[in-house]
């Protein structure tokens, strides 16, 4: 219960104002922690948001641009695996599907060095085996997928 300031006697003047700072240092304090705790959510929110959009292209997309990259139709290996036998191109797709989700956790897992296109392309044309193929895989990855 409140009490009047005219009932409090000289004594109770210290307390009566200590009581009501703390409680203003205790809705401060209660705000300011709120806030510290809601903006690194905040741009965590839009940074994700922000990643997200950025990713243009679908799984199916990026497959399908592998696909005219290696060679479509008149291609040896469908989709370019050359790491395990293909038994034919749907069976391609699935794998070239699969690699890209895994590369995709990869990326994700190492705090997402670079553009994601460019790490995927350094798993299917890695730059020790081929230079030049890595360089023309990366800009024609990104052509096809705009």
């Amino acid at each position: 219960m409140k009490t009047h300031p005219s009932n409090i006697r000289p004594g109770d003047i210290d307390h009566y104002f200590t009581a009501s700072l703390n409680r203003r240092l205790a809705r401060h304090r209660l705000a300011q922690s709120i806030r510290d705790a809601a903006i690194p959510a905040l741009l965590l929110l839009g940074a994700m948001a922000f990643s997200c959009s950025a990713l243009a292209a679908t799984d199916d997309e990026i497959a399908n641009a592998i696909y005219k990259l290696e060679g479509g139709a008149k291609a040896k290996a469908p989709y370019g695996i050359l790491s395990i036998k293909v038994r034919d191109a749907a069976h391609g797709r699935k794998i070239c599907l699969n690699t890209i989700r895994n590369s995709r956790t990869r990326w994700i897992k190492s705090g997402r060095p670079g553009d994601e296109l460019d790490f995927l392309a350094n798993r299917y044309c890695p730059p020790s085996a081929d230079p030049v193929g890595n360089r023309n895989w990366k800009r024609n990855i990104h052509k096809l997928t705009k």
